[in-house]
C-alpha cells in the first residue's frame, strides 16, 4: 500500500522568478493569472473497485487537477462495482488527482442523511511529465489497498462476515447476481449438502380451452412445453457464465449432470369441458434437487448465503392435469381449440 505522495511540480519556479525580481526593487508589472500547463494529449486509466457491504458514492475532488474521463459527482458504486477514471499527462509538470468516496452504512446514498458520512475513501492518482511513469495509492489511515498501482479497493474491516439466510431469498438473490458477475472482483463457490428427487410445483403449460357451447365438448389436446433449470431464489436465467460453470460443474458431481438444461414434455391429454366453462392444463415435473450452500468471498469481507436449492427437470415425468374454470378470453394467436361463439 502506498502512502499519498508528495506533489512536485515545475510550476513552483513561476513564483520564485517574481519574487526575485521583487527583491531586486524591479516593477513586475500588472498580475496575471498563471496560464495552464500544456497536457501531453496522453491519458491514463485507473479504476476503483467497491469490495465493501454498503454503497458508496463519488464524492469528488479533494485538490489537484481534473479529472479527464470518469462518473459524475454523486455517482454510485454498489459492492462489487466498478467505476474507472481517467487523468491528463502534462508536458512539464507532474499530475496529481484526489477523487473520495464516501459510504453511509444504511447501504442506501440516496436516503436523506445528516453530517458526514462516517466511511471516506481517499485515493490519490499520480503522473509524471508525459505520462512517463504513474500510479495510485490510497490514504494510509482507511480500509483501502491499491492494486498494479492502477486499480483502488474499498475494503471492510477484516474478517466482516454476513449472512443471509433462508428467509431472505431476495437478498440471496441479489447478492449472488451482483457479486459473482465480475470474477476479477469475488471468488463465489457452491458447497452442496443434500439431494433429494422431488416434485416441482404446478405451473400452467397451456392456454385455456373455452366452450361456449350448451354441451360438454370432449376433446383430446397434444400438451407440448418445455422446463428449464430453477430454483428458491430468483435467479434461473440470470447468472453469469462463470458462475453457471461453478454451479454446473458442483451439481454435475451431485446428480450427473449440469444444472442449465432445457428437457421436453410432449403428451396427449383427453379432457371433457363442461357446457360455459374452460379448461387450463397444469403440470408438474420430478426434478433432482440439489441443496447447498453459496459462499461469496470479496475483499475482506466474506458473504454467506445458506440454505439455497438446485432444481433440475427429468425427462419423461411430466404429470398434467386439466383444471376446470370459467370462459376466459382466448389469448392473440393462440392455436388452442375453441368451441362455440369466442364472444364471452
Amino acid at each position: 500500500m502506498k502512502r499519498f505522495g508528495t506533489r512536485i511540480s515545475a510550476r513552483a519556479g513561476l513564483s520564485v522568478t517574481a519574487a526575485t525580481i521583487l527583491m531586486l526593487g524591479l516593477s513586475a508589472g500588472p498580475a496575471t493569472a498563471e496560464p495552464a500547463p500544456p497536457t501531453s494529449g496522453l491519458s491514463r486509466s485507473f479504476e476503483i473497485q467497491n469490495l465493501t457491504q454498503n454503497a458508496a458514492f463519488f464524492a469528488g475532488l479533494n485538490g489537484g487537477d481534473s479529472l479527464s474521463g470518469g462518473p459524475g459527482v454523486g455517482s454510485v458504486l454498489q459492492p462489487g462495482q466498478s467505476a474507472s477514471f481517467s487523468a491528463s499527462s502534462y508536458v512539464f509538470t507532474d499530475g496529481d488527482v484526489y477523487p473520495v468516496y464516501k459510504a453511509w452504512p444504511d447501504n442506501d446514498p440516496n436516503v436523506p442523511h445528516t453530517g458526514e458520512p462516517p466511511y471516506r475513501y481517499d485515493f490519490h492518482f499520480h503522473q509524471s511529465p508525459l505520462g512517463a511513469t504513474s500510479y495510485l495509492a490510497c490514504a494510509a489511515s482507511v480500509e483501502c489497498t491499491t492494486i498494479d498501482d492502477r486499480i483502488g479497493q474499498l475494503l471492510d474491516s477484516p474478517g466482516t462476515n454476513l449472512t443471509f439466510g433462508p428467509g431472505d431469498g431476495q437478498k440471496q438473490a441479489q447478492t449472488l447476481l451482483s457479486l459473482c458477475a465480475d470474477t476479477r472482483i469475488s471468488s463465489c463457490g457452491f458447497s452442496p449438502t443434500s439431494h433429494e428427487v422431488t416434485f416441482s410445483e404446478n405451473h400452467q403449460v397451456y392456454t385455456a380451452i373455452n366452450n361456449a357451447t350448451t354441451s360438454p365438448v370432449t376433446s383430446s389436446i397434444n400438451v407440448n412445453y418445455s422446463q428449464t433449470e430453477s430454483s428458491n431464489i430468483a435467479i434461473a436465467g440470470k447468472v453469469s457464465a462463470k458462475l453457471g460453470s461453478i454451479i454446473n460443474a458442483e451439481v454435475s458431481g451431485s446428480i450427473g449432470r449440469t444444472w442449465s438444461q432445457t428437457v421436453g414434455y410432449s403428451q396427449q391429454v383427453n379432457t371433457t369441458i363442461p357446457p360455459q366453462r374452460s379448461v387450463t392444463f397444469l403440470a408438474k415435473e420430478r426434478v433432482d434437487r440439489v441443496h447447498g450452500d453459496f459462499t461469496i468471498k470479496i475483499g475482506n469481507t466474506t458473504w454467506n448465503l445458506p440454505g439455497i436449492y438446485l432444481d433440475t427437470p427429468i425427462a419423461n415425468t411430466a404429470v398434467i392435469t386439466p383444471q376446470e374454470g370459467p370462459l376466459l378470453t382466448p389469448a392473440p394467436g393462440s392455436s388452442a381449440p375453441n368451441f362455440g361463439s369466442s364472444s364471452f
